[in-house]
């Protein structure tokens, strides 16, 4: 077995995640790095704990791989002894005893072969297990003889089945005869009952009985219906008539009927008033009035798209209210287009077709002229397997008769703007924010931060301890772990600071907080939110855990650096100012 590796002092920092080998971020102040104290392979005792996440932690045997990352074999853990799927985020990783280590040292003391009685035992387990495996070589032969006999009992059970079955068969036809043959006796035990009986053939049986000359078919001719607007009550299976059913008088609404003789008592009574006697047309041509229900233009023809002008000059206010009590759509304005004709639609076959719009026009001094839109529009030619559409948004500027396009949205490009995008109010919005941020910002030029002397108080010259402080601050190379988690060994190293170095350094020299109330690092959290659908079930918005993230404000981290820079270049500049006049003097 290898050696165990012991050393002093010995505690990094740590921001990766996984269950695997691990990146190690630096010695922490007054400590000193694996890599310093230890040589690559050689194993040593480890102990990792989370400080982002408390409760995550692990001990066991270690060593740096190749490539300087920690590789683990864990002994006992958060995760049942399992490796720990660590967080991303800071942990603290120690070279130390274990505990599991320390207990064999001392409850050991020996090599194995001095144990007294070792051989004894083990002669013991032996004659153990032999007595075991026949004991259950005794009991397999018992199961087996078991398994007989309930073998010969399912038999047993399966043929007292079937003659039950046979019974049970023989009293359901007993009992449908019996049934039948009380019918009959039943029918036969009555005057009437009796001279049904008697009857020769069908037809003398229904003259007998009052049911006229009808046919077979047993058609109705005449039903007394006696009884007002009571109604006429049906019981049994559906009623057919393929002649005119005619009412002698009035069927009233709580039976089925309208209550009336006629067309204009019957709307009166359904409360339709005069709606029912107008086209769709008529309304979308008028300059007034209400439609419930649904209006269905053909614009194919002149008269149709006639009658959609007529309607959208002629309406002040159109609203919608709809209550319901699920999360289905409420109010739904559809434009369904297509090329072709009504009766046989084509795909639209071009882009930049416009598919549906909501205008606003104005009276221009001359006639409604179109100064402002929401427009969605084919991408490109439509196919089963496309169909791409985008929005836009267009608008007239003040002082301008001309339309312009602001916005256009696509899902495949973007959001796309032809002006300035601006916040509501001064310096009171953030672009993105700790849990959404942007990815990469392309821009020609840098950003102006605000410096102007009247914005600014408690102007001074740097702090000489925050300077000194500053001196132990470490630049760094790394890499992102979402990128080495995407790309393997094809992701990109960086050069930087981490946050959390930096301020354990700052806030080493001048109290905690320090790095914060300086402006070199900040600290953002954010709660947990679940997923949006909508009411097709559609992804609106993802979920995300809660969290929190620790960042540096470079700008304000190379000034910093500049200034401590200038003070050391001074301190250089002087001592050999000092060292020329000193030798000329000599």
């Amino acid at each position: 077995m290898e050696p165990i590796i012991f050393a002093d002092l010995v505690l990094e920092v740590c921001h990766a995640g996984g269950a695997g080998p691990l990146a190690l971020g630096g010695a922490v102040a007054g400590y000193r790095r694996f890599a310093d104290a230890v040589e690559a392979e050689a194993r040593f005792p480890y102990a990792i704990f989370g400080v982002a996440s408390p409760g995550e932690w692990e001990t066991g045997i270690g060593w740096l791989d190749g490539e300087g990352l920690l590789a683990r074999e864990p002994v006992a853990s958060s995760a049942d002894g399992a490796a720990v799927d660590f967080s991303v985020g800071e942990k603290h990783v120690a070279l130390t005893p274990t505990a599991d280590w320390l207990a064999q040292i001392v409850g050991h003391g020996h090599g194995v072969g001095d144990v007294d009685g070792l051989d004894a035992a083990l002669a013991a387990g032996v004659a153990a297990t032999d007595a075991l495996a026949s004991d259950v070589a005794a009991l397999g032969a018992a199961q087996a003889g078991q398994q007989d006999s309930i073998d010969a009992l399912a038999g047993g059970l399966a043929v007292q089945a079937d003659a039950i079955a046979a019974v049970e068969a023989g009293l359901a036809g007993k009992q449908a005869a019996s049934a039948d043959l009380s019918a009959i006796a039943a029918a036969g035990t009555a005057a009437f009952g009796r001279g049904v009986l008697t009857q020769g053939d069908a037809a003398a049986a229904r003259a007998y009985i009052g049911a006229g000359t009808s046919s077979a078919a047993g058609t109705v001719t005449s039903v007394d219906g006696s009884g007002g607007t009571t109604g006429l009550t049906l019981t049994g299976g559906p009623v057919s008539v393929s002649g005119t059913l005619t009412l002698g008088g009035t069927l009233a609404l709580a039976h089925g009927g309208t209550g009336a003789s006629d067309a204009a008592g019957a709307r009166a009574a359904l409360g339709l008033g005069s709606a029912a006697t107008h086209a769709s047309g008529d309304y979308l041509a008028s300059t007034g009035g209400t439609v419930t229900g649904v209006v269905t233009v053909d614009t194919t023809s002149a008269t149709g798209a006639a009658q959609v002008n007529a309607m959208a000059n002629n309406f002040a206010q159109c609203t919608v209210i709809s209550y319901r009590s699920s999360i289905a759509t409420h109010c739904n304005f559809v434009g369904q287009a297509a090329y072709g004709t009504l009766a046989a639609p084509e795909q639209i076959g071009a882009a930049n077709v416009s598919l549906f719009e909501l205008s606003s026009r104005p009276w221009t001094g001359s006639a409604f002229g179109q100064q402002a839109r929401i427009v969605f529009s084919s991408t490109s030619a439509h196919s089963p397997t496309n169909l791409g559409i985008y929005a836009s948004i267009d608008l007239t500027a003040d002082g301008s008769t001309t339309r312009t396009q602001v916005a256009r949205f696509d899902a495949g490009t973007g959001v796309t703007v032809t002006g300035i995008v601006r916040p509501d109010a001064d310096n009171s919005r953030t672009l993105g924010e700790a849990a959404r941020r942007w990815s990469v910002v392309y821009a020609g030029t840098g950003t102006i931060n605000t410096s102007d002397a009247r914005d600014k108080v408690d102007v001074g010259a740097p702090d000489e301890a925050l300077l000194d402080a500053w001196g132990g601050a470490a630049w760094r190379r790394y890499r992102f772990a979402d990128a080495v988690a995407a790309k393997g060994a094809d992701a990109r190293w960086h050069m930087g600071m981490v946050a959390q170095e930096t301020r354990d350094v700052i806030d080493g020299v001048l109290g905690a907080g320090a790095a914060v109330r300086w402006g070199l690092v900040c600290h953002d959290a954010w709660d947990a939110e679940d997923e949006a659908r909508d009411a097709d079930g559609a992804l609106v918005r993802p979920g995300r855990a809660a969290g929190d993230r620790w960042g540096l404000r470079y700008d304000e981290c190379l000034a910093l650096e500049a200034m401590w820079l200038r003070r050391e270049i001074a301190r250089l500049t002087a001592r050999v100012t000092a060292l020329e006049m000193a030798h000329a003097a000599e």
